[in-house]
């Protein structure tokens, strides 16, 4: 394999979120921006998942939400911090899968209940 003098080029990865529209669907993740994160989940490096497909609904809510966790049967997932700190992102590859959900890049309409720390997403 032949690489260039200077190495190969990555592409650079494109931020979609903003303050303004801080929730987006890429490569089937869930992409979040800092800003939104800090109001709802705080310092928590995971969160409590679950879908609801009657409703085509994703609430999401912060592992120490024992409430939370044990009302709605949800399953952990890690909050991962992606590109410098300029988002995050939760990956859902299998809810997407088994629920033949559309995987096609898009911003996503939420709510964000800061008080009862709970992110409800509409796939």
């Amino acid at each position: 394999m032949f690489i260039p003098p200077g190495g190969v080029r990555l592409p650079k990865r494109k931020t979609n979120v903003t303050e303004e529209q801080p929730v987006y669907l890429r490569s089937e993740h869930l992409i979040l921006h800092p800003s939104l994160v800090k109001r709802v989940f705080g310092n928590e490096q995971s969160v409590g998942v679950v879908y609801y497909p009657d409703r085509h609904t994703l609430m999401i809510a912060p592992i120490s939400n024992e409430l939370f966790l044990s009302l709605h049967k949800a399953q952990q997932y890690m909050l991962k911090q992606t590109a410098r700190d300029r988002e995050y992102a939760i990956a859902l590859h299998t809810i997407l899968y088994d629920h033949d959900i559309d995987t096609t890049e898009r911003y996503l309409p939420y709510e964000a209940n800061e008080q009862l720390q709970i992110l409800t997403v509409t796939l």
